[in-house]
């Protein structure tokens, strides 16, 4: 059925425009007298496409810089599951005319339909159903690998939003069953054989063998090792108490959501996301909330002097008390569950709940025959490629940096991660070209702030706003060159900004300032297809 839904002149040409047309939200895209319609809201959390940046022909989605081709509705970069729908459109008189069925359309679908099953018995493995592992998988199906391909987890659950554990699960805005982004049973029709509970004990890369704990064992024609991460829990006495918690799995949050809900005095060990997101979600639940960290100023390294401070602040005045450069001795308990923090200082705080935030450990002890980096990770080269028959992605993965010249760099990103985990199934079928993936980053810490590019080596910053109010732009700079950005509230200007890093050059600070420190307002130098 044709709905006429706008005049030509209503959408700019060159930019896009959102209409509500039966209950549909249409993303109308114009070149010219060329016009063409997908579904207007992100398939990850829903957010609003017409709010996000046009680059050339995608869209970059304005929350987490999920990426869209304007056209076909590709979903092109992480996160979200699923592509837009592409509606057929025409201009006639003037009109914008786009056709879809009232009863039946859609603002996104699945790719199950897009993808074949597989037709031969070779085995391309996948050790980790993470977000590097499962997208990887689901990307050798996408870019037609018609073998098989085995997902091997090491957990009960099929693959989840790690994200949400520390944020919206914890504090009851997600359930059990939406932290689920794929089902065992989805994954199946997409010809991905999902191997749950299963401890793989090696990987044998001379041999390219995949060797589990029981000493079964099975030959592969490749493999994309993505095992992750476990939690780091420091040498101190009492970490075995009933009441002490890590967080890095589904299982984990559930155990610490369920445990948080009667607890009434709560310390955190550590001051790394983890352990600052779950404060948050804590001191907003009117918890007795302390955190204890080493650090004299948790995320300067990262956010620069002046942010970390403020956002101290925003700790504090929600009620947590951060202890600074404090060291913790040993955790005390009263029949077997845990009772205080001691520390070096002598002081006791008093706890009924502890969570050790204490960093992660990449899970690189089960690779053999791979080079270890000395980030901790194991070495790729520029397409991810660690061995003969088996690349690494997602957090143990060192790789080439293009926004550090010359060095290998680890990031622990859940959006790099499949970022990684999509390029590196490319480069199982072939594709030699090298990982470009711009890293993008969100926390929620009272404030929501999203971090693009990478800030391992700033100079200087500059700060358009106020940080202590949460609505800020800050700019990072090494000599005149902008190598990363980080936005709070309606300042946030970090998908524009990665809009110019996709274009493959970092702008210049003396550009931008006369730019009035708009990233929006300077030119694209070239538009490169997503990595």
């Amino acid at each position: 059925m044709d709905h006429r839904v706008a005049e030509l002149a209503d959408i700019p040409d060159g930019g896009m425009h959102a209409f509500d047309v039966m209950g549909l939200c249409l993303l109308l895209s114009r070149n010219g007298n060329e016009v063409t319609a997908v579904g207007g809201h992100c398939t990850h959390q829903g957010a609003p496409l017409a709010d996000g940046v046009r680059v050339g022909g995608c869209v970059i989605c304005p929350w987490h810089h999920a990426m869209f081709d304007l056209a076909s509705g590709e979903h092109l970069e992480p996160p979200g599951e699923g592509r837009l729908t592409a509606f057929s459109t025409k201009v006639e008189n003037g009109a914008v005319i786009v056709s879809f069925d009232d009863q039946t359309a859609k603002e996104s679908r699945d790719e199950i339909d897009d993808v074949a099953s597989h037709k031969s018995d070779k085995i391309f493995a996948v050790v980790g159903a993470g977000a590097a592992g499962r997208a990887g998988a689901e990307e050798l199906r996408r870019q037609g690998y018609d073998g098989r391909i085995l997902l091997i987890s090491m957990e009960k659950d099929a693959p989840y939003d790690r994200t949400a554990l520390s944020k919206s699960f914890l504090a009851s805005e997600t359930s059990m069953e939406e932290l689920e982004i794929i089902s065992k049973e989805k994954l199946a029709e997409k010809g991905i054989e999902l191997i749950l509970d299963r401890t793989v004990a090696k990987i044998d890369a001379a041999n390219k063998k995949i060797i589990f704990a029981d000493g079964s064992a099975f030959a592969y024609e490749a493999c994309l090792a993505a095992p992750g991460c476990a939690a780091r829990v420091p040498d101190i006495a009492g970490t075995d108490l009933l009441g002490v918690y890590t967080l890095r799995s589904k299982s984990d949050g559930l155990r610490l959501k369920l445990a948080a809900s009667e607890a009434k005095a709560i310390v955190i060990v550590g001051s790394g996301f983890i352990g600052m997101e779950t404060a948050a979600v804590f001191a907003d639940a009117k918890k007795l909330v302390t955190v204890v960290t080493p650090d004299p100023k948790p995320f300067a390294r990262v956010f620069g002097d002046q942010i970390a401070e403020a956002l101290i602040a925003a700790h504090r005045a929600a009620g947590t008390d951060i202890k600074l450069e404090a060291s913790v001795t040993a955790l005390e308990g009263k029949d077997g569950r845990v009772s205080g923090v001691r520390l070096a200082s002598g002081e006791l705080i008093p706890a009924d709940l502890v969570l050790l935030g204490t960093g992660a450990k990449p899970r690189v002890e089960m690779i053999e025959g791979a080079s270890l980096s000395q980030d901790g990770g194991i070495t790729v080269d520029e397409t991810l490629k660690a061995a003969d028959g088996l690349w690494v992605a997602g957090d143990v993965a060192s790789f080439p940096s293009h926004f550090v010249a010359g060095a290998h760099i680890r990031i622990e990103h859940w959006r790099l991660a499949e970022q990684l985990g999509r390029h590196a199934a490319r480069a199982m079928l072939g594709d030699m070209a090298p990982f470009t993936g711009i890293p993008f980053f969100w926390t929620h810490q009272h404030w929501m702030l999203s971090l693009v590019g990478l800030t391992k080596t700033f100079d200087t910053v500059h700060i358009e706003g106020d940080p202590a109010s949460g609505n800020f732009m800050a700019y990072y700079l090494q000599g005149d060159k902008i190598v990363a950005g980080l936005g709070a509230g309606e300042s946030d200007k970090t998908a524009a900004l990665h809009a110019l890093f996709l274009g493959g050059d970092m702008p210049s600070a003396h550009a931008l300032s006369d730019a009035g420190w708009e990233p929006a307002r300077l030119p694209l130098s070239k538009v490169a297809k997503a990595a």
